[in-house]
Formats: structure tokens, sequence, C-alpha cells
């Protein structure tokens, strides 16, 4: 069985007042969820770059769909002479970017990834939101509200190492 390497899956949360307050008590606010699988520009290599920097130009890079491998390995693992533990085999950073619209009365926002291979940086309009290294196939998320530009489009940047 090939080997995956660099899956990212997101999606974007975005959601209205956490709780209303009601006269029987607290109800759940609706909340709409948006998938972001679709239409990310992907570079591979580059880890000491700025890409996360909004005027970066990357119309020649790759458009993809997550989940995405950096590079399927065959199953002889494209003749590796790694060791079980293949401590170089496909090691390696990607970047990922893709623009998101904010709709204007969004209160709360969230990005949600459910695994990311295995360390992650991200950027929201050029600005560091967090890192995830606990794991590279856990689910994990950030809130970006205080990051995102309300009612207009806004940049969303990943490096994602797994060297």
């Amino acid at each position: 069985m090939p080997q995956r390497f660099w899956m990212l899956c997101a999606c974007l949360l975005i959601a209205g007042k956490l709780y209303a307050q009601k006269t029987n008590g607290y109800e759940p606010s609706p909340r709409t969820k948006t998938s972001l699988n679709i239409g990310w520009k992907f570079f591979a290599g580059n880890p000491e770059a700025t890409y996360y920097q909004k005027n970066v130009n990357d119309a020649d890079w790759q458009t993809v769909h997550v989940p995405h491998t950096l590079e399927l390995a065959s199953l002889n693992l494209n003749n590796s002479t790694d060791e079980k533990s293949q401590e170089t085999f496909q090691r390696n950073v990607g970047w990922y970017r893709r623009d998101v619209t904010v709709p204007a009365d969004a209160q709360k926002v969230y990005v949600e990834f459910e695994g990311a291979h295995q360390v992650t940086d991200v950027w929201v309009n050029g600005k560091h939101v967090g890192q995830h290294k606990v794991g590279g196939y856990t689910p994990f998320h950030f809130d970006i509200s205080t990051f995102v530009e309300k009612g207009a489009k806004n940049q969303l940047t990943l490096l994602v190492d797994n060297r």
C-alpha cells in the first residue's frame, strides 16, 4: 500500500453567536460549514520562503485538491534504500494557499483540518495564526476570527513540514 504523506483536509467553520439568550435557556445558534477541499495552490520545497505574504505570486503553483499527497510512492517505495523508519524518504515541505471569502455577518470563524503531516504552520492574510505539531494525522483547528476581514476575500496559507 502506498505511503501517504502531506495529507491535508480542511473546512471553514463560520459561526454566528455561539449561544443566543432565550427565555427558556440557551439554544445553539445556526452555523454554516464550508468545505475548502477544492482549489488549493501548492508548491513543494523552500521551507525558508515567505510564501505566507499576501503579495506572493502563486500563478505558477500547481492547483490541487485535498486530501493531497506530495508524491505517491510505488509499492517498492520508489526503490528507496531507507530502513523501515524512512528517515529521508519523501521528507520535505509543502506550501498550500487558498482564498476564502468570509460573510460580513460572521461573528466567529474557525478553520478546521482533519490532518496535515507532520508540523503545520497556518497564516491568514500574512499573519501567523499558530502551529500544530502534535501529530500528522490528528485533527486540529484555529479560531481565526481576529485574523479575517469579514465581507472580504481572505488568504489562508499553510506550511506543512514532514521532515
